[in-house]
């Protein structure tokens, strides 16, 4: 949708967050093995909050939920997470920095790197390694779409969570929480939502960006595997 290189595969579209959401159900619903067998969903960050959505919306279906670093809802004590909020929204910008991003993904890697280094980290906090993805990965499609889902994101997670309905479903959701600082899926939150009776894991060893490294890779993981394990154990049981 958007992201990759391969023409074939993007169509220039963007795409808002309840239409994602409504389109991974929809690829969910139709991909189900036949039988009844139990789905497990893994989602991470925003990934997290498709994920529980899918649950709750088709709890036959979907029978447990892992959300790794969950972006559930907007952090208020985040100046750069309320900035972020303002810059995708105006829609000028947007078409500028694609446009520098497409002239800038035109130029062998290491100039990019060099070029998108500073910016990067001072913007987002984001390390060498993350950086070199974000370089790798920088194309004019992408900042349109990255852009025009996170402004939906913004919007749509203005309020709180549905903890009434997240409750609901409680046994059938493990959420992952990092080191304190993680701006997408901060400390308050994760005590918020242990508050509310949800089975919370907190692990400061890797944060947010933990997919831009193999050991960050092989930790997290590991930590999945962890906590599937009892739930696939339960939905097995209960056929």
């Amino acid at each position: 949708m958007g992201h990759s290189r391969n023409s074939a595969l993007s169509d220039g579209r963007t795409w808002l967050l309840d239409q994602q959401v409504a389109h991974c159900t929809r690829y969910l619903l139709a991909a189900l093995p036949p039988g009844g067998a139990p789905v497990l969903l893994v989602g991470h960050s925003i990934g997290a909050h498709i994920a529980l959505q899918a649950l709750t919306s088709n709890p036959e279906a979907v029978r447990g939920v892992v959300g790794l670093y969950p972006f559930l809802t907007l952090n208020a004590q985040s100046r750069t997470q309320a900035l972020l909020a303002v810059l995708v929204r105006l829609r000028p910008l947007v078409w500028l920095v694609a446009h520098v991003a497409a002239f800038v993904a035109a130029l062998p890697t290491a100039w990019r790197l060099s070029l998108l280094r500073r910016p990067l980290r001072a913007l987002l906090g984001l390390s060498d390694e993350a950086a070199q993805v974000t370089a790798d990965w920088l194309r004019a499609d992408s900042v349109r779409n990255t852009c025009h889902l996170g402004a939906s994101e913004f919007q749509a997670l203005t309020p709180p969570p549905d903890w009434a309905s997240f409750r609901a479903f409680g046994n059938r959701m493990r959420l992952y929480y990092g080191p304190e600082d993680d701006i997408w899926a901060p400390e308050p939150h994760a005590a918020e939502a242990a508050r509310q009776g949800l089975s919370v894991v907190r692990d400061p060893t890797v944060g947010h960006m933990f997919c831009v490294t193999r050991r960050g890779c092989e930790h997290v993981a590991a930590a999945t595997a962890a906590m599937l394990r009892p739930m696939l154990a339960v939905a097995v049981e209960r056929g």
